[in-house]
């Protein structure tokens, strides 16, 4: 067996190329060839679509980063028979990203530090040495959820000056908020089918989220949204006060 990672490099090399192309078309005998290889975005290049005609194909699209909390969870449990809890889990992919090679690898040690049986918690994570952010994004989008928006306006301050871009905090609100809706209008049953299963086990935190909104409350919330996006893009006028302005839109919540 022969294993090639980035093999994407092979594609600016025609004789490169052509080895690998040849070989995949008649393999010798006994030879298992493995590609691994991470597709540039937009490339046109027909080194990709003539290796898929001759091969056998997987395709693992990355985790969106909305999802990748839960993902740390749902890996762990399966793959280490370890438990993260969600708050550990958030903490974890702000300190390290979403490259879930190193978050893996991050999660085995703090699993293996606090030992067989323990939980991965808060506190497991801060032990692991790693630098937190003051503000978690993901407990930030939680706020606004739950409509704490005292809390969710000190904590843009601080997500601002981590370097977070406002464009971003909108998307993940618009995911976020959609999902709401889905939780509103389907309930838990209609939210599990529209979640990738390694974020279902988040359904209950969603569907009481949806309770403190009424139904037009959320498609306000979700056309403002709109308009804010819009206005990060073509507003001179500073990023914070615009997503503070959709912030206090939403205090006519009850708390």
């Amino acid at each position: 067996m022969v294993h090639v990672s980035e093999a994407e490099a092979l594609a600016g090399s025609p004789k490169a190329r052509q080895v690998v192309l040849d070989a995949a078309k008649k393999p010798p005998q006994g030879l298992v060839l493995i590609l691994q290889a991470t597709v540039p975005a937009r490339s046109k290049a027909r080194f990709y679509r003539d290796l898929a005609r001759v091969a056998t194909a997987a395709e693992f699209k990355p985790v969106p980063a909305d999802g990748v909390p839960a993902w740390i969870v749902s890996w762990a449990r399966e793959e280490l028979g370890a438990e993260v809890e969600v708050e550990a889990a958030q903490m974890l992919a702000g300190a390290v990203g979403s490259d879930l090679g190193v978050l893996t690898q991050e999660t085995r040690k703090l699993s293996q530090m606090v030992g067989e049986g323990a939980p991965v918690n808060a506190d497991a994570v801060r032990q692991g040495g790693l630098q937190i952010p003051r503000q978690d994004l993901w407990a930030w989008f939680d706020l606004v959820g739950n409509r704490r928006i005292s809390e969710a306006l000190e904590g843009l301050v601080i997500l601002l000056e981590q370097g977070e871009s406002a464009v971003r905090l909108v998307i993940g609100l618009s995911v976020h908020l959609l999902r709401l809706g889905v939780a509103m209008e389907g309930g838990a049953r209609a939210l599990d089918a529209a979640l990738p299963p390694y974020q279902r086990f988040l359904t209950r935190r969603f569907v009481a989220q949806a309770r403190r909104w009424k139904r037009d409350e959320l498609a306000d919330a979700v056309t403002a949204l709109r308009r804010l996006d819009q206005l990060l893009k073509a507003s001179a006028i500073d990023d914070q006060v615009l997503v503070e302005e959709w912030l206090l839109g939403l205090r006519t919540a009850p708390n």
